[in-house]
């Protein structure tokens, strides 16, 4: 079978970074590779985990559901096994609190500036100006009184309806369709967090999801960004022996369910629920939001999954993790199209 292709990058002293990404436990820095426009996130697994593989994988998982991804490349440098990620912002990424207090009525100040174009010189066309990024963690200090966009892990906070609150309001802030877009932004985000309960993906914080703004034939359009960081699925923690005991006890199911993710769904339980959990939970809530990456998920074979899984180098991921992955998707994939009948 053939397999994904793997980067072989220059030995890291030949490499040019641009800058550390201070963000997360990780060893990762974005470099720039010969030949490519944009720059990349060269990341680092954690030792005995499948972080490179896991990542890889989700994108393509993503990609076959129709969800908007990073791309992922496996990678090599100086002999160590990697993942590079294409940076989706070609445009500018503000920490705002160098302009603007936590105020919704000053960011309307602030706007008109970002990318530093002067909007009224501007030439309009269909193609898209300099975007801004924001991250979910500011867009919820804007919006939530009290939240603490400094507690990345066990955020009660960082929960669907303040989340909701805050696509809602800055939304608002900038459009006068509003409801149009704030109801595609959240079609993304449901679709997100349905794509998290396939993978089992459990570090969906508030640092790990964005909205994007951008002015474009005269008008301000924000649209949720691509999603990003995926390493924390698909059983990347285990090792191949409790791999393979919870696969002699069935025991994947049990494994799914007991993942502690990143969005609570209220706010008034000790522990995030599951993303599995959570995904069917929006599914019944929010079936106008979820129902399309749903039938996605009904028209994939399980052999697709099987493809994709296998097509990764063995000296990535071994036989037993590819099968632990293998039964986790499918396993998902029944669950959620169990729940949603």
């Amino acid at each position: 079978m053939q397999k994904y292709e793997v980067r072989q990058l220059p030995v890291w002293s030949e490499i040019q970074e641009i800058r550390k990404e201070s963000k997360g436990s990780r060893r990762k820095f974005w470099i720039s590779i010969e030949g490519e426009a944009n720059t990349w996130l060269l990341k680092y697994p954690r030792p005995n985990t499948g972080e490179h593989w896991a990542e890889k994988v989700a994108a393509e998982v993503g990609s076959l559901i129709g969800v908007d991804c990073a791309r992922v490349d496996l990678a090599k440098v100086g002999g160590e096994l990697v993942t590079v990620c294409e940076s989706f912002d070609v445009g500018t990424w503000y920490d705002l609190y160098e302009y603007v207090d936590d105020s919704l009525d000053q960011i309307d100040e602030v706007a008109p500036d970002f990318g530093a174009i002067n909007w009224d010189d501007a030439p309009y066309s269909s193609e898209s100006l300099e975007p801004t990024f924001f991250e979910g963690w500011f867009l919820l200090e804007l919006t939530i009184d009290g939240y603490d966009g400094e507690q990345r892990f066990g955020q009660r906070d960082h929960n669907v309806n303040n989340i909701v609150k805050a696509v809602k309001r800055f939304v608002q802030r900038f459009t006068e369709d509003w409801n149009d877009q704030v109801n595609v932004i959240l079609r993304d985000v449901a679709s997100y967090a349905i794509f998290d309960g396939l993978i089992g993906n459990t570090d969906r914080h508030h640092e790990n999801w964005m909205l994007k703004w951008e002015r474009k034939l005269g008008q301000i359009w924000v649209s949720a960004a691509p999603s990003y960081d995926h390493a924390s699925s698909l059983g990347r923690e285990l090792n191949d022996k409790a791999r393979r005991r919870m696969l002699h006890e069935n025991g994947v199911s049990r494994y799914l369910r007991r993942g502690r993710g990143g969005v609570y769904d209220d706010g008034t339980r000790q522990h995030a629920p599951s993303p599995l959990e959570l995904a069917k939970s929006l599914c019944k809530q929010w079936r106008a939001y979820t129902g399309e990456t749903l039938d996605a998920i009904a028209v994939v074979r399980d052999d697709d999954f099987r493809t994709i899984v296998d097509m990764v180098p063995s000296e990535f991921m071994s036989a037993t993790a590819k099968e632990f992955a293998y039964r986790a998707l499918t396993t998902s994939k029944k669950e959620l199209l169990e729940n949603a009948r």
